[in-house]
């Protein structure tokens, strides 16, 4: 499984890693703290678990405020645990916020 890490864009502090799950579906395992890998012996690392929608993520290192946005790979996915009457209910709403965007 490819991971990487996702860094503060501040002070490049590592906020968690970027991995795939058993469907292959990138989501983001969020560390409790902010982790400084420039460090000798960097901190036991402890997560509050994987994230799959969107999220600011505070850097306790330097205070910036990070939003995790999940990708269009990770809609779909989110989107297939839906069933067909939840599917039609929001192409429809979707489809009318759009529309409203674009009357704009």
């Amino acid at each position: 499984m490819d991971e990487k890490q996702w860094q503060c864009r501040k002070c490049g502090a590592v906020l968690g890693m970027i991995q795939r799950n058993g469907n292959g579906v990138p989501q983001l395992l969020v560390f409790r703290h902010a982790v400084d890998m420039t460090d000798k012996e960097p901190a036991e690392v402890e997560t509050l678990g994987p994230l799959m929608g969107r999220m600011p993520v505070e850097c306790d290192a330097c205070c910036e405020v990070q939003v995790w946005w999940p990708s269009a790979e990770v809609l779909l996915a989110l989107l297939d645990m839906l069933g067909v009457e939840q599917i039609r209910q929001f192409t429809e709403a979707f489809l009318r916020r759009w529309n409203g965007r674009m009357a704009r």
